[in-house]
């Protein structure tokens, strides 16, 4: 049964010899299994209420025939990996159960109870700001998500052009569009991803694929994760090899002067100086910009950054703080060494992120670097699938980053993407300089604009709106 096969990363390279393999990649929309790669997007944020359904449902059956499925996405990727040429770009598609509703759909409707109630229901469990004061289209009902990616913008503004036009004949409204566009630092030779503080991001991707879990190092970390905690079958699909995917997006805007500005205070604190003031940040975010892992060394090594690492050497969060970012998203183990509990378990929670920083920098034209600081107008687009919202992303929000108790009394939340305030002071220290101890609270940072909860269903579905 497929089933069985999504318990274990999925060989996908089995597809031209193994018909439920090329079943479900071809059933299944790109950007869930592997990320898209392109370095601009658009998300187009939709509505049908007003309009027949039946021409809104034709009119997105239209544009399922136009998306890749994953299949399309890995075996472009292959072909990239041996040519060099760019794949087409991709389109994804999701639906809120609003989405559904307005579409006449109730019947196949996923039945995830957050996803059914909307992020707005959940905004007391995850500390969010009131959602009158969200960005529009979010402060409003949203009833579906286009996302277009592909390798330069001008190609994104004509299919988001295009898609416009071709779905206002249904009566899809386009209520709003937020524009992604990827910072790169190069690292060791690479063209590296990074968020608008500075710092790599998306390295620690959990992996569904054999063929990727194959090349990637495992002796401290394992990236490997089973599909079936990123897939469910599809309600509203065509066979037992119909799988969709809960989707979270959550606009998040970022005070670059500000946290940097925190930074340089946090390193006066603690009397470092020259190089070693890089520390201060690194002590926040668990990595140095160049993706050196705190735990593993005292300075940035400007090699690839690595995901094989772990804090069993650290155990109590000496070299790499408890509430530093990526701890307090990803314990790694944090919660068995100390409260016994299953390692399964916490990895459980992880989601397979696909987010893209938005907003305009002023870059260095040499190397792309960003050279400004802006308080505002700038961020991360957040995306992420999962099999359960409530037992992934909320938990990671509100048991993890929001809980100043995580995993110890006193730490306070995550400085990077907690919401809420602190209730107290937050110590940090430098272990490798032994210097002194400061009290600092890093949170009001990053501030959420908006958001929503979504489904990707199966292509069958989508194509069979017709």
């Amino acid at each position: 049964m497929m089933t069985d096969k999504l318990a274990q990363p999925l060989a996908w390279t089995e597809w031209s010899s193994d018909a439920a393999t090329k079943a479900l990649l071809d059933d299944l929309q790109a950007n869930i299994l592997k990320g898209h790669g392109r370095d601009h997007t658009a998300n187009l944020f939709l509505a049908f209420d007003g309009y027949d359904p039946d021409a809104a449902r034709l009119a997105l059956a239209g544009l399922a025939a136009a998306m890749p499925s994953a299949l399309d996405q890995l075996v472009d990727a292959q072909a990239f990996k041996a040519t060099g040429a760019p794949g087409r770009g991709v389109l994804c598609f999701v639906l809120t159960a609003a989405g559904y509703a307005a579409l006449g759909l109730d019947a196949a409707m996923p039945a995830g109870a957050a996803f059914r109630a909307g992020m707005k229901a959940s905004g007391g469990k995850l500390a969010d700001p009131a959602s009158g004061g969200w960005d529009t289209p979010f402060d409003g009902t949203v009833h579906a998500m286009l996302l277009i990616a592909d390798t330069t913008p001008e190609k994104v503004d004509a299919a988001a052009g295009r898609w416009t036009g071709l779905l206002g004949f249904g009566g899809v409204r386009v209520l709003g569009m937020e524009r992604g566009r990827a910072l790169r630092r190069e690292v060791a030779g690479e063209r590296v991803g990074i968020e608008n503080f500075g710092y790599v991001d998306g390295r620690s991707q959990p992996l569904f694929l054999a063929e990727d879990v194959a090349e990637e190092p495992k002796a401290n970390w394992n990236p490997a994760f089973p599909p079936r905690q990123f897939l469910v079958p599809d309600p509203g699909g065509q066979g037992s090899e119909s799988f969709g995917s809960y989707f979270v997006f959550r606009k998040l805007e970022q005070n670059v002067k500000g946290f940097k500005d925190r930074e340089e205070d946090l390193a006066d604190a603690l009397g470092l100086a020259g190089d070693d003031r890089e520390r201060a940040g690194a002590l926040v975010v668990g990595r140095f910009e160049d993706g050196t892992p705190v735990v593993a060394a005292g300075d940035p090594q400007n090699q690839p950054p690595p995901n094989d690492f772990g804090f069993d050497a650290d155990p109590d969060g000496k070299l790499c703080p408890f509430r530093a970012h990526i701890r307090k998203t990803n314990p790694r183990g944090d919660t068995e060494r100390r409260f016994g509990a299953p390692l399964a378990d916490e990895r459980g929670h992880i989601m397979a992120r696909r987010g893209i920083t938005y907003g305009e920098r002023e870059q260095d034209p040499a190397t792309g670097e960003p050279t400004d600081r802006p308080t505002g107008g700038v961020g991360l687009l957040f995306m992420a699938y999962m099999a359960d919202v409530e037992n992934q992303f909320e938990f990671t929000q509100a048991a993890w980053a929001n809980n100043p108790n995580f995993v110890a009394e006193g730490l306070g939340i995550d400085p990077v993407i907690g919401q809420g305030t602190n209730p107290f002071a937050t110590p940090w220290r430098d272990e490798r300089s032994g210097g002194e101890t400061a009290d600092f609270d890093f949170s009001g940072f990053v501030t959420l604009k908006g958001g929503e909860y979504f489904f990707a269903p199966s292509l069958g579905f989508l194509r069979n709106l017709a």
